[in-house]
């Protein structure tokens, strides 16, 4: 009798401790993620500081809790799956040109996660246009050149590129930032918005496969400046870049809107990805692998690439202004 009772005793003490650690297990969920203890101020003591490490606190997978755009429902890069584009002639997005092209002024920094080309203040050299000239004086289609960069991925990863097409990926990625300038009148219509965002940022995305001969456009600012910031916060005295040799010449491309794919992953950017890859060689492909980063310790850009995983599958808004489906075009 006494070893009956003790045992229903040891079964309910047992069950009691169970429960209480389930609810500890459910409230410590909800305060600190699915992940556990995700804590900012575990990570390195640099503002803006994001790491691209996926067993970090502070990886791509953590960012939202941060920077709560990073979780919206537009966010990229996206995979593009050509199946669901579709012809977007009515949008008047055509073709995309510089005028006025020219040499854009500025400096090439190392910023810890990428090689970047800063756009000195108040150059307006390259003016990026949608359409056509008869279209783009004052109805907010006109966007000014502030910047490049580019994006690998880590080492023995099958791609580097951020965006896909049909869940192929290139081994990196060019990224041509722009600011819409702005208009002569004030557009407040609803052909300034898409997914309920103005569109006052463009990307232009250029995709790059590795060769072994160097003699891309990409290549020449890779050995001329990219070469001499390799350590985290180098920079150069002075740079220069004429964004349209950066552009491929068949002039195809996707478009869709989308985000910033950095923190805070800003919503509201209209993406411009063009099919046609550019190269870059293996002796440069290796200058952007080597490159110090600001995740603790400073190791090279290769350990985790900085190209954020894809956020959007089977996105039905992406158009295209080339293929069959588009009128007057091959």
């Amino acid at each position: 009798m006494m070893s009956s009772l003790l045992m229903l005793f040891v079964v309910l003490l047992t069950s009691i401790v169970d429960c209480g650690s389930r609810r500890r297990s459910k409230s410590y969920r909800s305060r600190y993620g699915k992940y556990g203890y995700d804590r900012w101020d575990k990570c390195p003591n640099i503002k803006g500081f994001f790491s691209y490490d996926p067993k970090s606190p502070c990886g791509p997978q953590h960012w939202h809790k941060k920077y709560p755009n990073c979780g919206g429902d537009t966010q990229s890069p996206i995979d593009i799956q050509t199946d669901k584009t579709r012809c977007g002639e009515d949008d008047g997005y055509e073709r995309v040109y510089y005028k006025p092209s020219g040499k854009s002024k500025g400096i090439f920094e190392n910023n810890g996660h990428a090689p970047n080309f800063k756009v000195k203040k108040g150059d307006h050299s390259n003016i990026l246009i949608l359409g056509d000239d008869e279209r783009n004086d004052d109805d907010g289609t006109r966007y000014v050149f502030k910047g490049l960069h580019f994006h690998i991925g880590k080492r023995r990863s099958s791609y580097g590129s951020e965006h896909t097409v049909n869940k192929k990926g290139y081994k990196g990625e060019i990224h041509l930032v722009h600011n819409r300038e702005k208009a002569k009148r004030t557009n407040t219509g609803d052909d300034d918005k898409e997914n309920g965002h103005e569109k006052k940022y463009l990307v232009v995305g250029v995709f790059f496969d590795v060769f072994d001969d160097c003699g891309s456009y990409a290549d020449k600012l890779i050995s001329k400046y990219v070469t001499k910031i390799p350590e985290y916060l180098d920079e150069t005295k002075r740079a220069e870049v004429r964004p349209i040799l950066m552009l491929p010449e068949d002039g195809k491309y996707y478009y869709y809107v989308g985000s910033k794919t950095t923190p805070g992953c800003y919503p509201g950017f209209l993406w411009i990805i063009f099919k046609t890859p550019t190269t870059v060689c293996k002796k440069n492909y290796k200058v952007l692998k080597d490159l110090e980063t600001w995740e603790a310790g400073n190791p090279p850009l290769s350990k985790f690439g900085n190209n954020r995983p894809i956020q959007r599958y089977a996105v039905d808004d992406v158009k295209m202004n080339f293929g069959k489906r588009c009128r007057g075009t091959k």
